[in-house]
This record gives C-alpha cells, structure tokens and sequence, in this order.
C-alpha cells in the first residue's frame, strides 16, 4: 500500500512537476513559484482562489475593545487572515466521511 504525503509543500510540488511533466527541478521550481506568487496576489485583493475540494479567501481579523482597554495586542497584528473552506467532496475523499453524517453529529 502506498503510504500519503504528510505535507503539500513547495518541495513536494517541485517534486510532483518533475516526476509528471518530465521537467528539471529549476524548471518545476519556477513553475510551482509562479503559481503561489498568483495566488498571494489575489488573495491580498480580496479574491478566491478555489482549489478542486476548497477555496482559499481572505477574512477580517476583528480584535475586541479587550486588546485596546490592556494596551497589548497580539504578536500576528495582521488585520487579515487566509480561511481555508473545503468541500464536502474534498472531505470525504481526504478524511473518509461525509457531510451529512457530520451535520447530524455522527463521525465517519
């Protein structure tokens, strides 16, 4: 049995690229580089960037009044965040189960 990657990284990407496509690792390199700078750029205006089983999208980070009445705020003080949002389809075929059995409080 084959055993899943841990992680999708950059690595992984550049090693996929070269083992599908048949190109060098400098080329798979700017390849998978081009691709996430795409995405940071449109994600820092606002848009999505939607994948087969999910989206990435950017959200409003809301500090409370808690944060200005102590005068101490977070180390991250970014005022946006990346939410990842997958799909039921990409959650049955990642974790095995499906929606419905969540929404009703079931497992898998």
């Amino acid at each position: 049995m084959k055993r899943k990657e841990a992680s999708v990284g950059r690595a992984y990407l550049v090693k996929r690229l070269m083992a599908r496509c048949g190109l060098s690792r400098r080329q798979s390199v700017a390849v998978v580089n081009v691709i996430l700078e795409r995405m940071i750029y449109h994600l820092r205006r606002g848009h999505r960037v939607e994948f087969p089983y999910g989206e990435l999208q950017r959200e409003k980070r809301w500090f409370g009044e808690w944060w200005d009445a102590n005068h101490d705020w977070p180390a991250n003080r970014d005022p946006y965040t990346i939410e990842y949002r997958m799909t039921e389809e990409g959650a049955r075929e990642l974790y095995g189960w499906d929606g419905e059995a969540k929404k009703r409080g079931g497992g898998k």
